[in-house]
């Protein structure tokens, strides 16, 4: 009597499939080991970052009654867990990966599929599922949705060190922007509302010479026209080679500003806790100030990250499957750490590079991923070569 095939046609062809039995165990393979370091690694991050917060967060909360500032202390820890975890996530899911590679060899499965045949790239589905489908979207959605979410709601109760420094902010401030050739110097209370007082506006020549100075009370929106602002209760003065020259409401017509109310609500918070909507919005607003922040440039690293983080993850995994046939799986699993460090290094690089660029961002942007592409397709072809029994 004939002994059994190891595997049968149906079950064969069943791993061979994209979303067969194979690929959806390497997919929850995966899915556990992300899941757990991403969740050592923020906590470990959160511990650390709320230590020096809590105990002023629970005394704060704690005037309401003790219920409170229980609630309020874990919403609080909560928050800033996501914060991280939105940070944590590129680095987790590089390190995951090692750690379930080097699993998935030691405990035979590896060598089994390879033993039936199962080229890299079959076998690589399973990873291509878990970067594509669920790595890259967890990363956009993290940047773009919880990550500012969990930092508005901490504005929003006052919690802890980016709660207290909202709450700061909402009490008079000078604060200097330039718009349309002119310095303004204003005093600005509240937030989102915002109002502006004690205004001061330069008016600088194109060879940078002050030419006028005009003083305002106030600075107030116009009625029905967006972005544009008015001056109120002005006292004007011209300079010329005789020195200032005072001139008279009748005389003087002081100029309309063009200033973004979307700007003056989110003036104070980095572009990378903007919600994805109001940053869209600030990238292609034409009434910023001249010296705004970087908007579009955070666009760009928020749309461009989870395809970074997707392709590292490729080229981390061809790494560790290229050397561990050749150098054994400590030195494999050492190449993939310090590949994923490498590129997670070279992608802060290139975050920085976008966000000072002064050429197109979206062209900067695109420089990574591409580099990436190329470095995944040069170490698959040695994979897949002919030489190689893969």
């Amino acid at each position: 009597m004939t002994a059994p095939a190891p595997y049968s046609t149906r079950d064969e062809s069943s791993i061979r499939l994209p979303f067969g039995v194979y690929t959806r165990f390497m997919v929850r393979h995966y899915l556990w080991f992300i899941l757990v370091t991403l969740i050592a690694i923020s906590s470990a991050v959160t511990a650390i970052n709320v230590s020096g917060e809590i105990t002023r967060v629970w005394t704060e909360k704690s005037a309401d009654g003790v219920l409170n500032a229980i609630t309020a202390t874990a919403y609080y820890v909560l928050l800033r867990l996501l914060d991280n975890a939105a940070q944590a996530l590129p680095i987790s899911v590089v390190l995951a990966l090692v750690w379930a590679e080097t699993n998935h060899a030691t405990s035979g499965r590896l060598v089994m599929v390879r033993t039936v045949g199962m080229g890299y790239w079959v076998r690589s589905r399973g990873l291509m599922v878990t970067a594509l489908l669920i790595v890259a979207p967890a990363q956009f959605t993290f940047d773009n949705f919880i990550r500012p979410s969990a930092m508005l709601e901490l504005k929003r109760n006052i919690l802890g060190e980016y709660g207290w420094i909202h709450q700061s902010q909402q009490k008079p401030k000078m604060q200097w922007f330039s718009r349309d050739g002119n310095v303004v110097q204003a005093m600005f209370e509240g937030l989102p509302e915002v109002s502006i007082t004690d205004v001061t506006v330069y008016e600088i020549s194109e060879s940078g010479s002050l030419e006028g100075l005009i003083q305002a009370e106030r600075l107030t929106p116009a009625s029905g026209k967006s972005s544009t602002w008015v001056l109120e209760q002005t006292y004007s003065w011209r300079f010329d080679d005789a020195g200032a020259v005072a001139l008279s409401d009748r005389e003087a017509t002081p100029p309309d500003l063009q200033l973004s109310e979307k700007w003056l609500g989110y003036r104070d918070l980095h572009p990378k806790y903007v919600p994805l909507r109001d940053l869209v919005s600030l990238s292609r607003d034409v009434a910023l100030p001249d010296n705004h922040p970087p908007y579009i440039q955070w666009l760009v690293l928020r749309l461009v990250q989870p395809i970074n983080t997707a392709l590292i993850l490729f080229c981390v995994a061809s790494v560790f499957a290229l050397v561990l046939d050749r150098r054994g799986l400590i030195v494999a699993a050492l190449s993939g750490l310090a590949t994923g460090y490498l590129l997670y290094l070279l992608g802060r690089i290139s975050a920085v590079l976008v966000e000072s660029a002064t050429i197109n961002p979206f062209l900067t942007g695109a420089i990574f991923p591409v580099l990436l592409a190329a470095l995944l397709m040069l170490i698959t072809r040695a994979l897949t070569s002919k030489n190689r029994a893969v």
